[in-house]
């Protein structure tokens, strides 16, 4: 009597392999359900509440109401400024300019706000905010007069 050799296919092993990795899929699928069923199985889910804070201007905001301030601000990113000086409290290369426009009238005795800021446009290093380098360019100064009155309002608006 001979036996006769059988021979596998190189599928044959693999078979088995597909079958329990698609029974362990089906099952961790029918885990993760969330048909009502499961839902109320006395783990409700719980939402976290999230905060968006969303910074949106206020169109009655007389400042948004004046071009000349949305010129200055064009300036402003043209310029690169926020490259150094944030427009809120917070100090980058320079000084934030947050509420610049009250504090420049006192920073020179006799200069108003907006001769100082002019000033501090075209000759940055007449004088230097106390804890800042003297690194602002000059080149600020070459821009057109009416691109540093524009700027100067949206500076004072901050």
């Amino acid at each position: 009597m001979g036996y006769q050799l059988m021979r596998l296919s190189p599928f044959s092993r693999v078979t088995p392999l597909l079958v329990v990795s698609a029974l362990v899929i089906v099952i961790a699928l029918a885990a993760c359900s969330s048909d009502s069923e499961h839902a109320d199985s006395g783990n409700p889910v719980t939402p976290i509440p999230t905060l968006v804070t969303i910074d949106t201007p206020d169109p009655s905001d007389e400042a948004d109401a004046d071009p000349a301030v949305a010129s200055g601000e064009e300036v402003f990113a043209a310029n690169a400024c926020v490259a150094c000086h944030s427009t809120g409290e917070n100090d980058v290369v320079g000084p934030g300019l947050a509420g610049i426009g009250e504090r420049a009238g006192t920073r020179v005795a006799g200069q108003s706000a907006d001769e100082y800021l002019n000033e501090a446009i075209k000759a940055p290093g007449a004088f230097i905010v106390d804890g800042f380098a003297n690194a602002m360019p000059g080149t600020f100064g070459n821009l057109p007069e009416g691109e540093i009155n524009d700027l100067i309002t949206f500076l004072k608006s901050l």
